[in-house]
């Protein structure tokens, strides 16, 4: 006959719990100026691949290339917020400017209520630097200055730009943020070899070598800036990926001395007229040039205008002696004339 089944016998068998596996990594979030300066970064690890486990938290570690090691940290999953993904977000001291090495491992609960740790993670990470300090510029001439600043962290190196436009105008440069193309000169390398004209005076940017040092120190000449012109300066930290906000310092370079006419040639052309000639080197963004030629006598003067550097004077007294002065006005404020 047929055969028959008898009943199928069914058994559960569950295996033991075992510790969960590596997180899959660990990432430094970018910080907020306000959060640099309270010294706190968010660090988030993201879950093993398997728990093997009742999921219960990680247990974070972290070491800084000056050799301060902290110990580890658990840290527990939020039990009021289940969710399908297990990730953590959590903040650490850590310092501006360093390298970081952070390890992570995955905690679980065992059958008997113990806890499970997993094998480490670890990542290398570099926390974003700080905004340097005390940015000043101390005036050489009115084509030169020095600009200072002092490093609040540990910096790879500092970007340093520049725009410039007169002092009465209110335009606004453009320049490139790009460090990465630019040379990397030593410290008291002069930037404004690196001039880029756009719709202001000019602009310029450049980077130097930073320090590991903390405090260290920075000063860089200026040259060839225009006098009686508005300076904008910015300098940002930084590191490897990512630079720091950037310190900004206005200032406002003195006006140039104005110069003296040297007077090359006086002729008399006839009794009654006088024709003089002169040179004069005009200063550096000069506007609105012009000569005045004074012609005294006796407690009063004559006074004639021009552009060019040569005039002719004309009716004068025959057999008189005259006092001639020439000067440079300059129109170095738009309606004001020096």
């Amino acid at each position: 006959g047929e055969p028959k089944l008898g009943k199928a016998a069914l058994l559960i068998v569950r295996s033991p719990a075992t510790a969960p596996g590596a997180p899959k990594d660990i990432l430094l979030r970018p910080q907020s100026p306000t959060n640099h300066s309270l010294g706190e970064w968010t660090v988030t690890i993201l879950e093993p691949p398997s728990w093997n486990s009742n999921p219960l938290g990680f247990r974070l570690r972290w070491e800084s290339i000056e050799q301060e090691n902290e110990p580890a940290k658990d840290f527990d999953l939020p039990v009021h917020e289940p969710r399908s993904e297990k990730d953590l977000d959590v903040k650490l001291p850590l310092k501006p400017g360093r390298d970081y090495t952070l390890f992570a491992s995955a905690r679980g609960v065992g059958d008997f209520g113990e806890v499970l740790v997993g094998p480490e993670t670890s990542v290398t990470v570099e926390t974003d630097p700080a905004a340097p300090a005390n940015l000043t510029a101390d005036t050489v001439d009115p084509t030169r200055v020095i600009i200072s600043w002092q490093a609040a962290s540990p910096a790879r190196r500092f970007q340093i730009s520049r725009w410039s436009y007169k002092a009465w105008q209110s335009t606004s440069c453009q320049t490139s943020s790009d460090y990465g193309q630019h040379y990397h000169p030593p410290s008291d390398h002069t930037y404004d070899r690196l001039m880029v004209r756009s719709n202001c005076l000019g602009t310029s940017s450049v980077v130097i070598d930073g320090s590991s040092e903390e405090s260290s120190s920075y000063r860089i000449p200026v040259f060839n800036l225009l006098p009686s012109a508005q300076h904008t300066v910015q300098v940002k930290a930084c590191g490897a990926r990512t630079c720091s906000s950037e310190a900004t310092l206005v200032f406002i370079t003195p006006p140039s001395v104005i110069p003296t006419p040297l007077i090359t040639k006086i002729l008399s052309g006839n009794t009654s007229s006088l024709y003089l000639e002169w040179y004069c080197t005009l200063p550096t963004g000069t506007t609105g040039p012009e000569f005045e030629v004074k012609v005294k006598r006796s407690g009063f003067y004559r006074l004639v205008r021009t552009l060019e550097k040569a005039i002719a004077i004309g009716d004068l007294s025959s057999g008189t002696e005259y006092e001639v002065e020439v000067v440079l006005s300059l129109e170095r404020t738009p309606g004001i004339r020096e």
